[in-house]
């Protein structure tokens, strides 16, 4: 058996913040989850339509590169190494935890048994903690189970190299040396807070996916089409447990922002700070009628309620963009 010496798992809301909040901990930084997904600009939006799969809607809320702008913002250089070779990604894992240092790892938690999910997800973020060659298996730390994880190394190569959307994977994996974080966090959160800001009102083009502010606005205008998916029950009940359920500390992320606002306004002093964060919370609010509106869809006879949907959207979507036009002054 091989092992992280001092390494403790500590359970919370979102895979990639409770992962690197585990990290943090791992060299001695006392950033909680709310900070590390904020220092990561954790929020996001994107739309798609997936002919073929179901679901064949998709409404996701979370930053695709939360990783990578935590440790950016920090001041860290941070890429996921990737390989079609699941034999050399996994020696290389091995390898990080013979001297001492954690894993990241982009996997497809269908394939973890320990969730017993017939659903494929991938891009769901684990630190891999240990390993047991002579066993055949692999040590995780996972969100928020209470303990590590154990999973075998065959079943965890399979999670590592799923085609399956949101994010096809190639063994993606970052080795997490020790790493400084600034003594003083002040300039890193107003920069992360307008940046984040800036994204969602600015997104980056995603093939055919609407993103950002305009995603939502894109959503709002066609949410009553959802009604003609031959999946359509389906798609609402997913897309109320991806906002709702699925690691997101409810609200589709808005929630665990709002802790992280409230936080940073301690750092913040005197920065209008506690009037964000009251308004991420009423917006996280609006996720969640919008999520028990799908809900409730989801379990009717007939696709009704989509429309009533797009205006629940609608009026997010407006919140949101008034909330970014307010939050670009901590530039």
């Amino acid at each position: 058996m091989h092992s992280l010496q001092g390494f403790t798992h500590h359970p919370g809301a979102h895979c990639g913040s409770t992962a690197l909040n585990n990290l943090a901990r791992f060299y001695g930084h006392p950033l909680t989850e709310p900070l590390c997904f904020g220092l990561g600009e954790g929020l996001g939006f994107m739309t798609v339509v997936l002919p073929g799969r179901s679901p064949s809607h998709l409404a996701m809320g979370r930053n695709p590169f939360l990783e990578e702008r935590f440790f950016h913002n920090l001041g860290i250089p941070f890429q996921w190494a990737q390989s079609p070779d699941a034999k050399e990604a996994w020696r290389a894992a091995r390898e990080a935890i013979d001297r001492n240092a954690p894993v990241l790892l982009k996997t497809d938690l269908h394939y973890l048994p320990y969730y017993h999910s017939k659903t494929h997800f991938s891009g769901h973020v684990v630190v891999l903690t240990g390993y047991d060659e002579q066993g055949g298996e692999a040590i995780l730390s996972d969100t928020h189970f209470e303990t590590l994880q154990n999973v075998s190394i065959d079943e965890l190569a399979q999670a590592r190299k799923s085609r399956h959307p949101p994010n096809p994977l190639e063994n993606h994996f970052h080795v997490v040396e020790r790493f400084p974080i600034p003594d003083d966090l002040a300039p890193v959160l107003c920069r992360a807070i307008a940046h984040q800001a800036k994204s969602m009102l600015e997104p980056l083009e995603y093939g055919a996916a609407k993103a950002g502010v305009p995603g939502m606005e894109h959503l709002a205008r066609t949410f009553g089409e959802w009604a003609q998916a031959p999946d359509w029950s389906w798609c609402a009940r997913f897309a109320y447990q991806i906002i709702e359920r699925r690691g997101t500390g409810g609200g589709n992320f808005r929630r665990l922002y709002a802790r992280f606002l409230a936080e940073a306004e301690s750092r913040l002093p005197g920065k209008g700070l506690s009037g964000l964060s009251a308004r991420m919370e009423a917006i996280a609010d609006r996720w969640t009628d919008l999520a028990t509106h799908l809900k409730e869809i989801s379990e009717a006879e007939e696709p009704a309620g989509f429309a009533a949907a797009g205006e629940r959207m609608a009026a997010i979507a407006s919140a949101e963009r008034a909330y970014y036009t307010a939050a670009l002054a901590f530039a």
